[in-house]
C-alpha cells in the first residue's frame, strides 16, 4: 500500500480494501449514527474570493507559509475545518491508523513498556501516567491504543490520562464518538497553544508525546538560493484577480535563518522548504515538558535526499481523492496540502533544546526492532489462507504495509527523543 508522501507529483496512490466500516460512529445516545459522506465542495468561487480578500488585507501578497495556512486552516474554506471524512476510503489519504488495528496495538504496547521500564527505574513518583497525542484526527489510533491498553494492560490504563490535540471541530466530533468507553480518562485539547498554556499535565508522572503524521500538516515557506548566492522566498500576489506565484528577495529573518542552518546541501535554483512553524512548536513542546519523551513518526527524508535532482521544485503536494495534485489554487481548501518532513532539521531542533535522540530509523526498521512481527499470526490451516478478508489476513496484511519498503516501512521515519 503505497503510504502518503511516498509519490512524486502525477503519481496515483492505490489503497487496500478496507476491511469493516472504521468510519461509522455510534452516536451518544448509543445509536447508529454515520460521518461517512464526503464533504461538500467549498463553494470555489466564494473560497477564491475569500482568499482575495485575505491577499488585500495584507498589502497585496503573502507567504507561501501563509497561503498554505489559509488553504488548510481558514476557518471556513480550510481542508481541516470543513465537514467531511479526510482519512480512509471515503476522504483523500490513508494513515497508518486506517489499514487496521495492528499500528495502534504495537504502540500501545510500547507505551506500556515505556511506562513500566520508569516506574522499574523508581521515576514518576505517583503521578498518573499521560500520553499527548498531537494531531489526534478522527479517534482512530486513540480509540485503538485505549482499547489495547483497557484489554491488556489495567495497571497502565487505570493510572492513565490520554490528551488528544485536535483543531478541526469534525475531527474532534469523530474523536469524541469514537473513544466514548474510554471518556473518563480522555482531555481533548483544541490547540499545542491550549496544551502549553494551561495545566493540563499538572501533577503527571511519565509522559509520552507521540506525533504521527502532525508535523507534515504545518504550512512551510519556499526558498531557493540563485547561483550568485541570493535568496528568494515563494510569495502568492494578486494578479488579473487571480492569486499566482513569484519569487521575492525580501527573504524574512528567521527563513534565513534556517536556509543558512540547513541550506548548504541543497545546489542554486533547487527549491527547498523551511517548517518554521512546525520546528517552533517542536522546541517549545521540548522546553516546556522536559521529562517528556517525543515519539514522531511521519513521512519525511534526509538533507541528501531532499536535495536530489529529481526533487528540484520541492516536495509540497496535494492530496485529493486518493490522487497527487499540484492544481492548488484551482481547489481552495478542498485538498490536504503537505511537504515532505526534514528529518534532520527535527532531530537537531529537538537536540538544541536539550533532547537526546534514542532513536532515528524508517518505520519499518523501527517496527521490527521493537517487536511488530509478534502480531502476526499463521494463515495456514484457518479460513484466512483462503479468504482474504478474515481478520487474521487482514491483520497480516496490515502489519506488511506498515514495515514494506513500497507502503509505510521506507517512506515514514520514527525519530524518538527524550531528556537524557
Amino acid at each position: 500500500m503505497p503510504a502518503r508522501g511516498a509519490g512524486r507529483k502525477g503519481e496515483e496512490r492505490v489503497g487496500l480494501g478496507r476491511g469493516g466500516d472504521p468510519d461509522r460512529y455510534e452516536d451518544q445516545k448509543g445509536g447508529n449514527g454515520t460521518m461517512t459522506g464526503r464533504a461538500a465542495p467549498a463553494d470555489r468561487a466564494a473560497c477564491a474570493e475569500r482568499l482575495l480578500r485575505h491577499l488585500r488585507n495584507e498589502g497585496g501578497r503573502i507567504g507561501f507559509g501563509a497561503w498554505m495556512a489559509f488553504a488548510l486552516y481558514d476557518p471556513v474554506c480550510g481542508y481541516y475545518f470543513r465537514p467531511g471524512v479526510k482519512i480512509g476510503r471515503a476522504g483523500d489519504f490513508y494513515t497508518a491508523s486506517a489499514v487496521g488495528d495492528a499500528y495502534g496495538a504495537f504502540w500501545a504496547r510500547d507505551f506500556a513498556r515505556r511506562f513500566e521500564a520508569w516506574r522499574e527505574a523508581g521515576a514518576g513518583g505517583e503521578g498518573f501516567l499521560a500520553i499527548v497525542e498531537l494531531g489526534a484526527g478522527d479517534g482512530r489510533f486513540a480509540a485503538q491504543v485505549l482499547d489495547r491498553l483497557a484489554a491488556e494492560r489495567p495497571e497502565v490504563y487505570g493510572r492513565l490520562r490520554y490528551v488528544a490535540v485536535e483543531a478541526s471541530p469534525w475531527h474532534r466530533e469523530g474523536l469524541f464518538l469514537r473513544t466514548k468507553p474510554h471518556r473518563p480518562l480522555l482531555q481533548l485539547v483544541p490547540t499545542p497553544e491550549a496544551l502549553l498554556s494551561g495545566d493540563v499535565l499538572a501533577g503527571a508522572g511519565p509522559v509520552i508525546v507521540f506525533a504521527n503524521e502532525f508535523y507534515d500538516a504545518f504550512p512551510v515557506e519556499r526558498l531557493k538560493k540563485a547561483p550568485d548566492g541570493r535568496l528568494f522566498w515563494q510569495v502568492v500576489r494578486e494578479e488579473a484577480g487571480r492569486p499566482v506565484l513569484a519569487w521575492a528577495d525580501d527573504v524574512p529573518a528567521e527563513a534565513r535563518a534556517y536556509a543558512e542552518r540547513f541550506g548548504g546541501a541543497f545546489s542554486p535554483e533547487h527549491v527547498f522548504e523551511a517548517p518554521l512553524e512546525g520546528l517552533r512548536l517542536y522546541r517549545r513542546l521540548a522546553e516546556a515538558f522536559p521529562g517528556a519523551t517525543f515519539i514522531t513518526v511521519d513521512y519525511g527524508l534526509p538533507f541528501a535526499e531532499l536535495a536530489a535532482p529529481h526533487r528540484r521544485e520541492g516536495t509540497v503536494v496535494g492530496f485529493w481523492r486518493h490522487r497527487l495534485r499540484d492544481d492548488w489554487f484551482e481547489r481552495p481548501g478542498e485538498m490536504d496540502l503537505t511537504a515532505q518532513v526534514p528529518v534532520e532539521a527535527y532531530r537537531s531542533e529537538g537536540e538544541a533544546g536539550g533532547l537526546a535522540t534514542e532513536a532515528l530509523l524508517p518505520q519499518g526498521e523501527y517496527l521490527v526492532a521493537r517487536g511488530i512481527l509478534d502480531f502476526l499470526q499463521p494463515a495456514v490451516g484457518t479460513p484466512a489462507e483462503r479468504d482474504p478478508f478474515h481478520p487474521i489476513a487482514r491483520r497480516n496484511r496490515a502489519v506488511r504495509a506498515l514495515i514494506l519498503p513500497d507502503g509505510f516501512g521506507q517512506a515514514f521515519f520514527v525519530l524518538v527523543q527524550r531528556r537524557p
